[in-house]
Parts: C-alpha cells; sequence; structure tokens
C-alpha cells in the first residue's frame, strides 16, 4: 500500500469526503459511504492512472491533478 490522506474532492460538479491513496500506478480516491453535495453518490471510487496525469498544481491548501479522460 501507498501513503493515504484524509481530503476532500470536487469532481463533476460534486463534492466527496474520504480518502486519497498514492498507490503504484494510480491516485485512487475513495468516498465515504454517506455522500456529499448535489449529484454526489454514496461510496464514489475514483482511480487516475499515473501515465494519464496531465498537471499537477497546489495553492491554497488544494491539488489540482488534470488528467486525460
Amino acid at each position: 500500500m501507498g501513503l493515504e490522506a484524509r481530503c476532500e474532492l470536487q469532481f463533476d460538479g460534486a463534492s466527496h469526503e474520504g480518502k486519497a491513496l498514492l498507490e503504484t500506478d494510480e491516485l485512487l480516491f475513495r468516498g465515504d459511504a454517506s455522500g456529499r453535495g448535489k449529484g454526489a453518490p454514496r461510496g464514489f471510487r475514483l482511480a487516475i492512472p499515473l501515465s494519464s496525469i496531465r498537471g499537477v498544481s497546489g495553492d491554497d491548501g488544494a491539488l489540482r491533478v488534470r488528467f486525460a479522460a
């Protein structure tokens, strides 16, 4: 297993609280079962292959990841 951190993910108009995990081949987000925000599915999961990441920037405590998809 890789590194992990509790965080909030904003993706596709919805906000999700959960854990971000840095794995060998992907950046993985696993949302808490409750979901949150408009259109937030329960137990949301997002896997971003590291090979698809096009850019990363950080500002004011936020990490922005641009990726193909």
